[in-house]
């Protein structure tokens, strides 16, 4: 190896060290926010959850004299992963550029933005449709009377519902995670059929099937009513079909970048 190649690999290990410098500031700046905001952040989460309670159980509970600490450390921490987020991608985008492609670079850089607007939809999502139904059916029925009791009498009260603000606080923040990557779908069959694994025309064959999967997945993740189900499928299968487009759309512009830088 050379000294001039000696140079680029220093080079681009000093340009990765002042990137991850960057990302890590961004994060320590988000949490910092995110400390100062934490019981609005705190609100937003629980609300859903509240709104779905009788207005005399609106409340939850602490188990440990140490959970407010730690909840209030991870609430801080949600707000700093999504107030850095976009700008850790960023981070990203500027480290890998310029080993891309005059053509590469035209799609890196839109897809690093559509991956952000994708994950703050699936957020809004979740957040908006998904747990308010998902809390209101499990409300009810956590607090619905037994049918019968053990002698096979009719029961004369409901459990009792209390409701641990760390447990739920985590629940809650992996829900709106995974609804996040979900939402992903379209740009991970981009990549796949980018990088040639997986062609679009093989989704477009497997439609029927992802429509089965999409509406199981759905079927699970919600209430078992309809409305709940569809409500959460359509969302994910015009992320299916969106996916399917884009990646045609993006590898018919590969094609003719490629041609024409060739000419």
């Amino acid at each position: 190896m050379t000294d001039d190649a000696q140079l680029t690999v220093t080079e681009h290990l000093e340009e990765l060290r002042t990137r991850l410098i960057r990302s890590t500031a961004a994060l320590a700046v988000g949490f910092v926010v995110g400390w100062i905001f934490r019981r609005d952040i705190l609100y937003l989460l629980k609300k859903p959850l509240l709104d779905a309670l009788p207005e005399e159980m609106r409340h939850t509970i602490l188990l440990r004299v140490i959970d407010k600490f730690f909840i209030d450390l991870k609430v801080a921490t949600i707000g700093a992963v999504f107030l850095a987020a976009p700008y850790v991608l960023f981070q990203l985008w500027r480290f890998v550029s310029p080993g891309l492609y005059k053509h590469e670079r035209l799609v890196a850089l839109p897809v690093l933005v559509a991956g952000t607007l994708l994950f703050a939809a699936g957020v809004a999502f979740c957040y908006l449709v998904v747990l308010p139904f998902g809390f209101d059916f499990f409300v009810a029925y956590s607090l619905s009377p037994d049918a019968l009791t053990l002698g096979g009498g009719p029961s004369s009260a409901a459990d009792q519902l209390q409701i641990a603000l760390r447990e739920h606080i985590g629940f809650t923040a992996a829900f709106l995670f995974v609804f996040g990557i979900a939402f992903e779908t379209p740009l991970a069959m981009f990549a796949l059929g980018w990088v040639g694994v997986v062609p679009p025309q093989w989704f477009a064959r497997q439609r029927r099937f992802a429509i089965v999967f999409i509406f199981i997945i759905a079927a699970i993740l919600t209430p078992p009513d309809p409305w709940s189900q569809i409500s959460m499928a359509i969302p994910l299968l015009l992320l299916y079909e969106l996916g399917i487009w884009s990646t045609n759309l993006l590898l018919r512009f590969r094609r003719k970048s490629i041609s024409t830088s060739s000419e």
